[in-house]
């Protein structure tokens, strides 16, 4: 049996629980705390891009349900999204998927694109690089929560390049095997940590998954 395993976000109790038949010790916490921003800029378009769920908190307060076209990164995102009543035209796992999906269906089409200081250049560098019309708003920006562990951790599950960065600027990361969400908070991971493995689909759920499929039977 493992000993110690950390989530870098919340976890439900269903899933700790799911974590305790593995490990003795699991500790979850949040490394990034989120920031709401108000921006004064005008809102041009209906259709817009949405790559965190950060993001959903600035839609629902300045564009109509009924009115806009959602184009996402992540099923949880995409869920949320429909929850709150908006149309999502499409999913993709990562923002660079979906830029280049944008690029391949929608070349006319004028976007909004709700996002943070912060964010990786795959998604805007393509949309520019393919002269496609949008209009980037930062709507929340993250700050780190720079938190130290005397101990060590066996496995360490990362949703997040910053939450990854976050957590190895504060601790050690030579012992411990990274569990990523997806290849984008994977690239991060590699830098800090010897191992690294990615979930099969871009979930809280599915990281789980991936760790009982992974220890279950050590």
């Amino acid at each position: 049996m493992k000993s110690r395993i950390l989530s870098l976000k919340s976890l439900s109790n269903e899933h700790k629980n799911q974590l305790l038949d593995i490990f003795d010790n699991v500790v979850d916490l949040e490394p990034l705390k989120k920031v709401l921003l108000s921006p004064r800029v005008s809102l041009r378009n209906n259709h817009v891009i949405i790559t965190s769920q950060n993001a959903i908190p600035f839609l629902k307060k300045n564009y109509d349900s009924q009115l806009v076209s959602c184009y996402c990164v992540g099923i949880n995102t995409s869920s949320l999204l429909q929850e709150n009543g908006y149309n999502v035209v499409v999913t993709h796992h990562n923002a660079k998927e979906l830029a280049h999906h944008i690029c391949a269906h929608y070349h006319n089409t004028k976007f909004d694109y709700l996002t943070s200081p912060h964010r990786r250049n795959e998604l805007p560098d393509t949309l520019t690089d393919n002269k496609i019309s949008y209009n980037e708003i930062y709507v929340y920006d993250t700050i780190m929560v720079k938190k130290s562990f005397s101990c060590t951790f066996d496995v360490v599950l990362c949703y997040s390049p910053r939450g990854v960065y976050a957590f190895a600027k504060a601790n050690s990361t030579n012992t411990s095997t990274a569990i990523c969400i997806g290849e984008t908070t994977a690239t991060a991971a590699r830098n800090f940590f010897k191992t690294v493995i990615v979930a099969e689909e871009p979930s809280v759920a599915h990281v789980i998954k991936t760790v009982l499929k992974t220890y279950k039977n050590d």
